[in-house]
Order: structure tokens, then C-alpha cells, then sequence
């Protein structure tokens, strides 16, 4: 199970971001280059995760969490 921090104060990112069947540590990488949000995991939560498809314009880092780690 992966979880952030909903209630903590989050910046004001809103990076364009599209992903077709890609893994979760790809997703992460791709949320860091955009923004100014660091993601810290451990691999073994992530390394047998369902790839991730999505395309996200000017969405909040939130919101796009939130459908990544469904």
C-alpha cells in the first residue's frame, strides 16, 4: 500500500504529464522532473505494481497521485 500526505501543505504544481502503461517508479521520476516534489519509496512496494496509463494537464500533484496509486 502506498500512501502520501493529503493533508500536508503541498506547492502549487501543476505539471502536464501523460503515461501509457508505464511503472510506478517511471511515473515518480517523471512527477520529480516536472515539479518541485521529491517521492521517496521503497522498491519492494512498488516492483510488482500495475502499470499506469493516464494524461494529466494542469492537474494538481494530488489529484494525479491520487489516480496513480489507485
Amino acid at each position: 500500500m502506498l500512501q502520501y500526505c493529503k493533508t500536508c501543505v503541498l506547492p502549487d504544481s501543476r505539471p502536464n504529464l501523460k503515461f501509457d502503461k508505464e511503472s510506478l517508479e517511471n511515473v515518480f521520476s517523471q512527477i520529480e522532473a516536472k515539479s518541485e516534489f521529491s517521492i521517496f519509496y521503497k522498491n519492494a512496494l512498488i516492483q510488482n505494481s500495475k502499470d499506469v496509463s493516464g494524461n494529466f494537464e494542469n492537474a494538481l500533484i494530488s489529484e494525479i497521485l491520487d489516480q496513480v496509486l489507485k
